[in-house]
């Protein structure tokens, strides 16, 4: 009886710090690819191909990845990459997906690709039920967020995973 409380024990031990692992690892990992975010900008063009794009936040610089198709994620590759800089350093990585053969294609692919990141990262928040009009789901850790944001109903739309970079987004609220 000692002997199997004590695998008990044990199971519950490991179970709890391989949640934990989980928990840390998108911290660790705080980033997409070889996109690390609090990267500087000039580090980035050291490494990849990017254009200046037009942001839609006042105090970013966005940039383009040139071909995204180069940077997978679990296999498949993004239709674009778009870099988001606050006062030089990689704050917002976004990754777009395109859509497949079909909208079903798509929503398979899309649900093997979160199931993967849930098994990585730990468990996705739903923040606004899935629906006809957008699904978004969220992990949430200490230096970094991730999102998922699909339109289910529009095939041009695609979906999106972004990476945060929780200090650096905190400090431009800061500032601004």
């Amino acid at each position: 009886m000692e002997n199997t409380n004590m695998i008990i024990a044990v199971l519950l031990f490991l179970c709890q710090s391989a949640k934990s692992q989980r928990a840390a690892n998108l911290d660790f990992k705080h980033g997409f690819n070889k996109f690390d975010l609090g990267s500087t900008l000039n580090s980035i063009k050291n490494r990849t191909s990017v254009n200046k794009i037009e942001s839609n936040q006042p105090d970013f610089e966005s940039y383009q990845v040139n071909y995204p198709s180069n940077y997978k994620l679990f296999g498949y590759p993004p239709k674009t990459i778009v870099l988001d800089f606050y006062n030089g350093l990689l704050t917002q990585i976004t990754v777009g997906m395109p859509r497949y053969e079909s909208l079903n294609a798509s929503l398979l692919i899309s649900s093997g690709i979160i199931d993967r990141l849930e098994k990585l990262y730990g468990n996705w928040e739903d923040l606004q039920p899935s629906g006809n009009m957008i699904t978004l789901k969220s992990i949430v850790r200490k230096k970094t967020a991730l999102f998922f944001q699909t339109f289910p109903d529009s095939a041009a739309k695609g979906d999106t995973f972004i990476y945060i970079s929780i200090p650096l987004l905190n400090l431009s609220k800061i500032k601004t």
